[in-house]
């Protein structure tokens, strides 16, 4: 079979998808003091399939427009908002995981940190999922657009899971007790 990145970029994504979300999901039955790494590699993972997907949309759009600057640029950034929004989401969540991880692997947060921090991974493990639907729907694959009921959507779930990780934020820095 000769070399066609569109055989194997999907393949990688849905695998790295998979993975994370299985790795995210197990961050909430793990009782370890290493909980918050865990839940570094699962939104690690997550940033890799999303870059996969923008990386998949970039060579996409290149072929269809013949790669000049100037009809590719305004497509590319008007397909890729929804995906930098989820990224710049999972960054803000990793450096709140980063900057607190003795507080999470101490396990000495209340429960506001837990249920919320549940939350922001349930709504990145929607956003997946609408990305995922999104670029496997005929109208992403003929147009290279991700569809506006996809993209609205993701928007929606976005800025929402803003409001939740600023709560963590708030949690892990004020609510936090120390015995």
């Amino acid at each position: 079979m000769p070399y066609n990145q569109q055989n194997w970029f999907p393949i990688i994504y849905t695998s790295l998808v998979i993975v994370g979300s299985i790795i995210l999901l197990l961050s909430f039955v793990i009782t370890s003091s290493s909980i918050a790494y865990v839940s570094i590699v699962g939104y690690c993972l997550i940033i890799f399939s999303i870059l996969l997907i923008i990386a998949n949309m970039f060579t996409t759009i290149i072929k269809k427009t013949g790669s000049k600057l100037t009809t590719f640029l305004p497509i590319f950034l008007n397909n890729t908002g929804p995906f930098i929004l989820n990224i710049a989401i999972i960054i803000f969540l990793l450096s709140l995981i980063i900057v607190y991880t003795d507080k999470i692997n101490s396990g000495r947060l209340p429960g506001l940190y837990y249920s919320f921090s549940q939350l922001a991974v349930f709504l990145v493990l929607i956003q997946i999922a609408i990305f995922y639907y999104g670029v496997n729907t005929d109208s992403y694959l003929y147009n290279t657009k991700l569809p506006v009921i996809y993209s609205s959507f993701s928007y929606l779930v976005g800025v929402i899971n803003v409001y939740i990780a600023v709560i963590i934020q708030i949690v892990l820095k004020y609510y936090t007790t120390d015995g």
